[in-house]
């Protein structure tokens, strides 16, 4: 059939995230919780068709809503990222979060919490900057794939693999 949107994989993105600190019950009624990002990456694939970027994320916030069932959770981010070249990026991203049983050991902090598989995390990004040669990721449509990486005596990350939707 024909008419429908293609992927190409465009980037992989990485972020060092903090314990999340509980908010409480907000205004719309969700349980919310913050969480720093502290540190990462962006990085473009090689095939992507795009300007190729190379960065460093500098700082950000995740404002995650939990459903009042307990079974997902929802993203809500912004970060800013520098570029090798010394331009600046802001990230923005919304995503949703299967909540899972290796995800509830992660979040718990467990000693026994390991590296989740893809799937159970997807985000829609966007990107924006005044930077002329990176103004062309501005008008992309970005949706990505995530898990958690736990690695001991490390911070925990969040990996995506974000494409680019083609029409």
């Amino acid at each position: 059939m024909s008419g429908f949107p293609t992927l190409e994989e465009a980037f992989v993105l990485l972020l060092e995230i903090d314990p999340g600190v509980p908010v409480g019950k907000t205004a719309p009624g969700h349980e919310q919780t913050y969480i720093s990002i502290t540190g990462g990456t962006l990085t473009t694939v090689p095939s992507y068709t795009g300007t190729p970027v190379s960065a460093t994320i500098l700082s950000g916030g995740d404002w995650i809503s939990s459903d009042s069932d307990g079974k997902r959770m929802r993203l809500d981010v912004t970060s800013l990222a520098k570029t090798d070249d010394g331009a600046y990026i802001k990230l923005l991203y919304n995503g949703i979060v299967t909540l899972t049983p290796a995800l509830g050991l992660i979040f718990s902090g467990d000693a026994g919490a390991s590296t989740t598989e893809f799937g159970h995390v997807v985000n829609w990004v966007k990107l924006q900057t005044g930077s002329p040669k990176y103004k062309e990721l501005e008008n992309g449509h970005f949706v990505g794939s995530g898990r958690f990486v736990v690695e001991k005596g490390k911070k925990l990350v969040v990996e995506y693999r974000c494409s680019r939707v083609v029409v």
